[in-house]
């Protein structure tokens, strides 16, 4: 598991809630009409194609409403498309991959955590049979949390209820939600807005960490999101608008084309008050400038 392909895709929220993996066919088409003729909902997406091989990293960037969440439930098939095809590995995920098979492989990571369980041990384990310790401390390590795990009195088996404001933080929170998709070793990770309660210092930490994990296991991440510092490290960038895809390369590729994407960087960095340049590059190390239509790169300089 781990190539994706969106042929085509048209769709709008709400459709054909897919929580019955066998549902009786005459109920599926009457429930689906009924669906068609009464949703007056804006299309979500809108003939989306998009390819996304095996083992790599790619990022989903747009504003609110662009389709990044769609995809994601699309990709767990929390819902069916009205129209296209989604497929993963070439299989249809509508009619030949079962529910339960589809979204054991992959894992997802929303922007706000939400957790099943009394202590760490059991919100890491939910759901699982069993939970190796080996496999759970490799995920506490990659989500920069095994340190903090390891300074509390009951370790694993501390009851969250317990925490101090200062010990369970929105940022900790976040990174334990990533460290709990990573212990089922999925074979993609969808990361919706999952950094965007953090800093940007600890954004830039714990994408470089996931980074590196990704292309140690080979796994298929994707990144969705608003903010250019958390797509920028992606193998491939896909800029989605009116739920289409309108421009895709590389970072910097984007930001020297001077359209959606360097626009959107432009005004994140202005809301930040820093160059745009400053702000794209990695925790300015190197710098960019663009003039008019001339683009000239300066050598890297330490910062």
């Amino acid at each position: 598991m781990g190539r994706v392909h969106l042929n085509r895709i048209t769709f709008r929220f709400p459709f054909d809630p897919a929580n019955d993996p066998e549902p009786d066919e005459k109920k599926r088409r009457t429930r689906q009409r009924k669906s068609q003729d009464e949703n007056d909902n804006p299309l979500v997406l809108s003939r989306l194609e998009l390819r996304i091989p095996a083992g790599r990293s790619i990022a989903l960037v747009g504003g609110p409403g662009t389709g990044k969440t769609a995809f994601a439930s699309l990709m767990l098939r929390l819902y069916n498309v009205q129209a296209g095809l989604v497929t993963v590995e070439g299989e249809d995920v509508g009619t030949r991959w079962r529910s339960e098979s589809l979204r054991g492989g992959m894992g997802w990571v929303e922007g706000d955590a939400h957790f099943l369980g009394r202590t760490i041990r059991e919100i890491l384990t939910w759901g699982l049979e069993r939970g190796n310790d080996q496999s759970i401390s490799e995920a506490l390590q990659v989500a920069g949390l095994e340190g903090w795990v390891q300074s509390l009195t009951s370790g694993l088996d501390t009851p969250v209820e317990g925490l101090t404001a200062m010990q369970w933080t929105v940022e900790r929170r976040q990174r334990l939600a990533v460290a709990r998709a990573l212990v089922r070793q999925p074979k993609v990770l969808l990361l919706d807005d999952t950094t965007k309660r953090l800093s940007l210092e600890g954004e830039a930490d714990l994408l470089e960490s996931l980074g590196r994990y990704q292309r140690e296991k080979d796994m298929t991440m994707v990144v969705m999101a608003h903010r250019i510092s958390a797509a920028r490290r992606a193998d491939r960038i896909f800029v989605l608008y009116g739920g289409r895809v309108v421009e895709e390369g590389r970072h910097f590729d984007l930001l020297a084309r001077r359209g959606r994407y360097h626009g959107m960087a432009t005004r994140q960095s202005a809301a930040l008050g820093e160059d745009a340049w400053d702000y794209v590059w990695e925790m300015g190390k190197r710098y960019v400038r663009v003039s008019g239509p001339t683009e000239t790169r300066m050598k890297a300089r330490r910062g």
